[in-house]
């Protein structure tokens, strides 16, 4: 198209008059009829502030094809930066998706191993209790259901008092424990299984140890 059809054209899309718009460009309506019958052309200045009144760049308004050519380019462009993007997220979604897969299974698997040693694990049962105390040193051995090696706690009756804590090893069918000691009355004597899933229970209660070397407690035999 060329000039003088393209400024008709814009014009009346816009409803804009020839004296409306010889107005804004401060020409005589007879001189827009002139360019729009293509007698004459507007100048540099007027082409311009021309360009700006019907919102269409200098080049569409010379009626070149260059802006317009250069579309499709853009477009394509445009179609292969997206088609990359999806892509590129597919991947990343596979990759999540297998990630999430593969740690329900690990945490599924040891759920289940938990449970399992859970189930055949069985609570502590105390078969038999036996203590000393002589020249301050007692000496503590019992039998129990497992054979895990852990340790002795004796709490004192004080309140706030922390416990006196001794090794228990399993040896020979039976566990023993010495430790150094006074003699008084002592609350209870509890075994806590050593490792990652401990495990207690109460030996004896109401201990009292006298200083000629006397004891007398209360067994805590299930």
């Amino acid at each position: 198209m060329t000039f003088s059809e393209i400024l008709t054209k814009r014009r009346k899309e816009l409803g804009i008059t020839q004296e409306n718009l010889a107005e804004q460009l401060d020409v005589s309506r007879q001189s827009v009829s002139k360019w729009e019958c293509g007698e004459s052309m507007p100048d540099a200045d007027k082409f311009i502030k021309l360009s700006e009144i019907l919102k269409i760049s200098l080049d569409e308004l010379a009626g070149k094809e260059k802006i317009d050519a250069a579309k499709p380019e853009i477009s394509c462009q445009s179609s292969k930066i997206t088609s990359r993007k999806i892509i590129i997220l597919s991947v990343l979604a596979c990759i999540l998706i297998v990630a999430v897969g593969v740690l329900c299974f690990f945490a599924g698997f040891y759920a289940k191993r938990n449970n399992e040693q859970k189930e055949t694990r069985k609570d502590i049962i105390v078969y038999d209790v036996d203590l000393y105390y002589i020249s301050g040193e007692l000496t503590v051995t019992f039998n129990l259901n497992t054979t895990e090696n852990g340790k002795i706690y004796i709490y004192p009756n004080y309140i706030g008092a922390a416990p006196i804590t001794a090794n228990a090893i399993y040896k020979n069918g039976l566990y023993s424990s010495t430790v150094k000691i006074n003699a008084d009355s002592y609350m209870q004597i509890i075994f806590e299984t050593d490792g990652d899933q401990t495990q207690s229970v109460v030996l004896l209660s109401d201990i009292l140890l006298e200083k000629d070397g006397g004891a007398s407690y209360h067994k805590k035999v299930n």
